[in-house]
């Protein structure tokens, strides 16, 4: 699957450092042991992991960040309300804890927008926007750089088609016999929200009192600001690549994020 996207959370009035403690403990009573992806001196490989980052609270809201089973989302709610959002290329899922224990959407009452009801919540989820049909050979625009879309605009389709089944044969005479791995590598990794089962959790959002910004900044954009702005702040006189610069611009408060990794 090219999508596979979690966000977690959590309505509760105690801070970031609270929060990130019964995370670590919850997680240590999964068999999880805690680490430092951005350690240098990190070096044991784990072979289940979560990776996540813990933003600070906003209207009593904070939200976990990454890769999680719904295990940790249930534990955490012994504490106060958690809704796990579960999005993939064929699934969108919202699930809801309180005390441990999965709960309808009526416990959501309460984060209803004004005008907004338990009835719109389901009708979100099942409005039946499913996932695009994508031909196998189409081409994924999005993975091409941005010259090369501004060209292929004026083509015909079945022109790009066959472009791009000229290159991923070019790939694969260079990779072997793994289109399939060539494919999952130039597809997309990030939800379109304005279309298909991701559009269904945003409206399902938008009933919500929820902060605005619940899906940004995603995992991977977060991680590599992070570890861009966590690295300068070390040492401020490193050279900075273009890279870096952009990086670190996507989320400019990277830092305020506290990441929370675990393995077994």
């Amino acid at each position: 699957m090219a999508i596979l996207w979690d966000s977690l959370h959590f309505y509760t009035n105690e801070n970031q450092a609270t929060i990130a403690e019964k995370i670590s403990s919850h997680l240590e009573a999964m068999d999880y042991t805690r680490y430092d992806p951005f350690n240098a001196l990190t070096g044991r490989v784990y072979g289940q992991g979560i990776k996540t980052f813990l933003s600070t609270p906003h209207d009593s809201w904070s939200r976990l960040i990454g890769t999680f089973p719904l295990d940790l989302s249930a534990q955490l709610s012994s504490d106060g309300l958690v809704v796990h959002l579960h999005l993939t290329d064929q699934d969108a899922d919202v699930h809801v804890f309180v005390d441990e224990k999965p709960k309808p959407f009526s416990a959501l009452i309460p984060h209803l927008r004004e005008g907004m009801t338990v009835t719109d919540l389901h009708n979100a989820i099942l409005r039946g926007d499913h996932p695009k049909k994508v031909i196998e050979d189409a081409m994924p625009m999005s993975a091409l750089p941005d010259e090369i879309q501004k060209m292929a605009r004026g083509l015909n389709p079945n022109q790009m088609n066959r472009m791009f089944n000229k290159m991923m044969g070019q790939v694969t005479r260079v990779m072997g016999d793994k289109t399939a791995s060539a494919r999952a590598m130039l597809a997309p990794t990030t939800p379109d929200w304005s279309n298909g089962l991701a559009s269904n959790i945003r409206i399902f959002m938008g009933c919500l009192t929820i902060p605005k910004n619940w899906h940004t900044p995603d995992f991977i954009t977060l991680r590599d600001a992070y570890m861009a702005q966590r690295r300068y702040s070390r040492n401020p006189n490193a050279p900075k690549l273009p890279s870096d610069t952009e990086a670190m611009s996507a989320v400019p408060d990277a830092l305020a994020y506290l990441p929370i990794y675990g393995g077994k």
